[in-house]
């Protein structure tokens, strides 16, 4: 933590773009992030959200390539980086730190799985309920350290996130929420109950 450097991004700010150098690790300590894929003919996807709490970027760093994702701040964030050579320099004398890395690869790994597996769930409402648990930080039970139950997502992007179309989006959203297991506003998700969520996703 010493040798981070404090950085802060405003809403809607761009962390890094697909290609860009993997200058370093960043860590959230307030505020979120979306992961996206890269530019498409129909624009940029939804991966997933970072909280508070979540360091990323540390692929790129292990394979030495290019981002390959792009980054943007959904609010106000602050940051601290830990740029890449310091990490080089530091795993010099402590060699454990790539074990933390791989650690970290392999946590962002199984969300990335439950992902796809979100996908192959038949059900609609399981899929979705999968979906705000994997984006709110509960879907993986032994990494879900941070769960912010606080979204900023709107109906569009959760469609993206589970194949579906944002008019089912819609009716599966109005049911959770007569059933007191969410609340929503205007691009916003609040989780009430992440358990019923957890039952409604198998």
């Amino acid at each position: 933590m010493d040798a981070c450097i404090p950085r802060t991004a405003e809403k809607g700010d761009t962390i890094w773009r697909t290609g860009s150098e993997a200058s370093g690790l960043y860590l959230i300590v307030s505020g979120c992030i979306r992961a996206e894929t890269s530019q498409t003919r129909h624009g940029p996807a939804m991966l997933t959200i970072f909280h508070a709490g979540s360091w990323i970027g540390e692929a790129e760093i292990i394979a030495d390539t290019g981002r390959i994702t792009r980054m943007t701040a959904l609010r106000k964030c602050s940051l601290m980086f830990l740029p890449r050579s310091v990490i080089v320099s530091l795993a010099k004398e402590y060699p454990e730190l790539w074990r933390g890395l791989g650690y970290l690869a392999a946590e962002h790994l199984y969300v990335a799985v439950a992902g796809l597996n979100d996908l192959m769930i038949r059900s609609s409402s399981g899929r979705l309920a999968a979906v705000l648990l994997r984006i709110c930080g509960a879907r993986v039970p032994e990494f879900a350290r941070f769960v912010h139950t606080d979204l900023d997502v709107t109906q569009t992007e959760l469609g993206q996130l589970c194949n579906l179309s944002r008019s089912v989006i819609a009716e599966r959203l109005v049911d959770f929420e007569k059933r007191a297991i969410i609340s929503t506003g205007y691009g916003r998700v609040k989780i009430l109950d992440v358990a019923a969520l957890a039952e409604e996703a198998g």
